[in-house]
Formats: C-alpha cells, sequence, structure tokens
C-alpha cells in the first residue's frame, strides 16, 4: 500500500473519489488537523468499532484493488483499457518509469482519473487537470 506523501497529495486533489467515499472495514485514510489538507496527523485504517472523529479531515487512500473496481465491466476489459492507456503514456520503458509515477496505487489512480473523469495528473503543479488535448483511446468505445 502507497503510504507516500505523493499519493496522499494525489488522493487529496481527487475531490471526485472522495466525495464517493464509504467508508469500510479496512480502507486505509489520512487524518488532517481541522479542515486543512496541509498538517497530516497519521494513517489510520477504518474499523467499524472506531468512528471517524468529525475534529479532523479524512482523506480516502484507495488501495489498487479498490480502485481496480472502479473501472466498469469484467476483468479481461478493464485489461484491455489499462493495457491500451499505458501504452499512451510517455515513459521510459527501460527503468519503468511511466510519467514519474512511483507505485501501482498511484498508476492506477491515475488511469481511473482519466476513465471516469478526462483528468490528468500534473506532477509540476501537484494537480489534477481536465485533460486539454482530448484523443479518444481506441478502446475507450466498444465496437458494436
Amino acid at each position: 500500500m502507497d503510504l507516500t506523501s505523493k499519493y496522499i497529495e494525489m488522493c487529496v486533489k481527487a475531490e471526485e473519489l472522495q466525495s464517493e467515499w464509504k467508508p469500510r472495514e479496512g480502507d486505509f485514510y489520512a487524518e488532517f488537523a481541522g479542515m486543512k489538507k496541509d498538517i497530516l496527523v497519521g494513517i489510520a485504517v477504518f474499523h467499524k468499532s472506531k468512528e471517524l472523529d468529525p475534529s479532523y479531515l479524512q482523506i480516502w487512500l484507495p488501495r489498487q484493488d479498490q480502485l481496480q473496481e472502479m473501472i466498469p465491466d469484467g476483468l479481461a476489459w478493464k485489461h484491455v483499457l489499462f493495457d491500451e492507456w499505458i501504452r499512451e503514456q510517455k515513459g521510459n520503458w527501460l527503468t519503468g518509469d511511466i510519467k514519474g509515477f512511483e507505485s501501482f496505487e498511484q498508476l492506477w489512480l491515475a488511469f481511473v482519473m482519466w476513465i471516469r473523469y478526462r483528468k490528468v495528473w500534473d506532477n509540476e503543479r501537484k494537480e489534477w487537470k481536465v485533460f486539454e488535448d482530448y484523443r479518444m483511446v481506441k478502446s475507450d468505445v466498444k465496437e458494436e
């Protein structure tokens, strides 16, 4: 599970996903002091026996399996979509560097944000932005 500051920041700024979070047993989340997103108090795992503290801001840190569940259709179709999306990314295949992502959680979060919201992660500005040069990925549309 990626608990790096980069992944936490990507999750903080993925507001669309945060609004959909319905806490489940075993979910990871970051707690921030008050309602500010700049003072990280700690990382926790959600348990039914423990209520979320309303004095903290909780940011969901989806696991890779949870991110994969967000893509509709069957397992084979998810693989096709992900494979095609990966092939479109600029990166160094010899070193494994793909647009500066450092974990599968970061990579799958970027993929989910692309598929669901047509947003891309800007590493320099540290924010999600709508992809302006929209080019449809071939597998985005199933042929009838």
